[in-house]
This record gives C-alpha cells, structure tokens and sequence, in this order.
C-alpha cells in the first residue's frame, strides 16, 4: 500500500525523498547497536555481548590483527554513522578487555586464542624460570652415489 503510494509521486521527488530515508535508517541503525550494547553493559555476568560486539570478536578471532577499516568493511559499514559504530565498539572492547589495541591493529587477548597467559605466583609460593637448551646439531653426510 505505501509502495504503491510511493509509485505514484513524480521521480524527482521521490529522489529528494530518498537521502533522509537514509539518514533515518542510519539512526535507527545506531539506537539498535546502542540498546544492545546496552543491555551487554547490563548484563555482563551471564555473558551476555551485543550482536555487534559478538561479529567484531569472532572477526577479529579469525583475522586478527586488525585496522578499524577492516572491521567496517566487514560489518558492511559504507557510510560515516556505520563507522561510528564500529570504533565506538571496538574502543568500548578494548575498554573492558575484550580486545588488545596495539600497533598494529586489535586482536583477541591472549586467552582467546588458545595462547598460554603468565600467571603470578600465590603468596609463599616461589616462580621459577626453566630454560630449554637447544638440541645438539647432527652432522648428516651427503648420500653416496649408487656403484
């Protein structure tokens, strides 16, 4: 019904029509990563995280290291409110420790990736340091030819 109402106004009008549609999307867009956000901020104890923030780990996981620009073209951001969205998440994730900013991008924190994490000894308890030596060299000779 409103497509055939739309239909009917001239094609130009129509155009002008489109641009604050846009716009209107785009912030519809945003309240909806907002309230999940939200509600991740609320509920963090039951593991809770916002969709948003769930397909930037999961991406990051996968290809870590990443630029921020990397993460919008994966989340399909291809407008400046898309990409808002995407550094105010992957800020707020390396905020509360779900990814590591460094140099070259984010990426998981160690413990997401299956990487042993340093642990502090307990009190009383006392740390050691256990050096590996490297394995001998074998001097192997060339195979002699076949008579």
């Amino acid at each position: 019904m409103i497509l055939q109402a739309l239909a009917q106004l001239p094609e130009d009008e129509l155009r002008e029509m489109l641009p604050e549609a846009r716009n209107r999307a785009d912030r519809a867009r945003i309240e909806v990563e907002q309230i999940e956000e939200a509600l991740a901020v609320q509920a963090p104890s039951r593991g809770r995280t916002g969709h948003t923030r769930e397909r930037i780990l999961e991406f990051v996981k996968e290809h870590g290291p990443v630029a921020p620009k990397q993460v919008i073209e994966f989340m399909n951001g291809d407008d400046d409110a898309a990409a808002a969205v995407v550094y105010n998440a992957l800020s707020r994730m390396a905020r509360d420790g779900d990814l590591i900013r460094g140099n070259n991008g984010y990426s998981a924190p160690a413990a997401e990736v299956g990487e042993p994490q340093a642990v502090a000894p307990a009190p009383g308890e006392v740390q050691a340091t256990v050096q590996v030596a490297a394995a001998p060299a074998v001097a192997v000779a060339p195979p002699t030819p076949a008579t």
